[in-house]
């Protein structure tokens, strides 16, 4: 029971004594800079944080007892970007990037009542961190031709699930461990080749390649993996597209948001869970209708 004459929370009010508190914060920037006709350079950082918090505290004439329970959750994203012409046919974009997601759950208990004295505190880790560098090419090879090529390379570090104990009281008990998976590191690379086609009025294609490659724990995955992409009109209002695609997942997103509280955990692909392959399918009608001012599409896929 909370002591006579004490103000609570309207949270704890409402509660019977447990107090809610979340906070978050956003933080956007961007600056570019334009140092010559052909070249012009990005900045952009994104900060951001979401915490949210319980604590209780229960107060007598003789014990005390106070646990507080906290979730953290957020993203970091710093991006440099440089933008360069080598002429009326080419021009290609550079990037540096570096990215943090991380989740932190910890709770703390704190429990006296004279001749007993306990204390307990308890924590979960997750998260990403990836640098990135790549470099995308595109090529006006004809009027009717565009070439999209480009390099690719992330240096992952996953900390999929780390937890912590500790307790000790007045009676010679104490506990400190830690288990869990601690950091993993992983590389992936990537090259790529796209070649899209204009026949003229609205039939269109795009015929390309992925290559990647992918490391862990001394093993490499490799993936090659074609795409194709056909746009075909039929008479002047019917358009017919069709496409197939291969692609390799090496990182996966076990997510969690029942409670209305986020929990994302990114887990690497390892030699335990392979990683995944797709192949897929997809057709598709699209019609104008009433001079073109409208547009009806019925689309499907398949996927393996």
């Amino acid at each position: 029971m909370p002591r006579p004459g004490r103000l609570l929370p309207l949270s704890e009010a409402l509660t019977q004594g447990l107090a809610i508190g979340y906070n978050f914060y956003d933080f956007n920037a961007k600056v570019n800079y334009r140092f010559s006709d052909k070249d012009r350079l990005y900045l952009s950082v994104y900060l951001g944080d979401d915490r949210i918090s319980f604590r209780r505290k229960d107060n007598s004439y003789h014990s005390s007892s106070k646990i507080k329970v906290n979730q953290n959750w957020g993203n970091n994203l710093f991006a440099l970007r440089w933008n360069h012409i080598y002429g009326p046919k080419l021009f290609s974009n550079s990037i540096l990037n570096y990215t943090r997601y991380r989740l932190l759950n910890d709770m703390s208990k704190n429990i006296d009542d004279g001749s007993y004295v306990q204390s307990a505190y308890s924590s979960f880790i997750s998260g990403i961190n990836d640098i990135s560098a790549k470099i995308d090419f595109e090529y006006f090879a004809l009027p009717a031709i565009k070439m999209k090529f480009g390099l690719n390379s992330i240096y992952h570090t996953f900390t999929p699930g780390l937890a912590s104990y500790n307790q000790n009281d007045n009676q010679g008990f104490d506990v400190d461990t830690t288990f869990g998976n601690y950091k993993l590191n992983a590389f992936e690379h990537a090259a790529y080749l796209s070649n899209e086609i204009n026949l003229g009025g609205k039939l269109f294609g795009d015929i390309g390649a992925r290559f990647s490659l992918y490391q862990v724990n001394g093993k490499n995955y490799f993936s090659l993996e074609p795409r194709v992409l056909l746009s075909v009109p039929i008479g002047s209002y019917v358009i017919i597209k069709s496409s197939y695609a291969t692609m390799q997942q090496n990182v996966h997103l076990l997510t969690n948001s029942g409670v209305g509280i986020p929990t994302d955990l990114w887990l690497p692909a390892t030699e335990k869970v392979n990683p995944a392959k797709s192949t897929q399918y997809a057709f598709g009608v699209s019609g104008l209708l009433f001079n073109s001012k409208y547009e009806i599409s019925l689309e499907g896929y398949y996927k393996d």
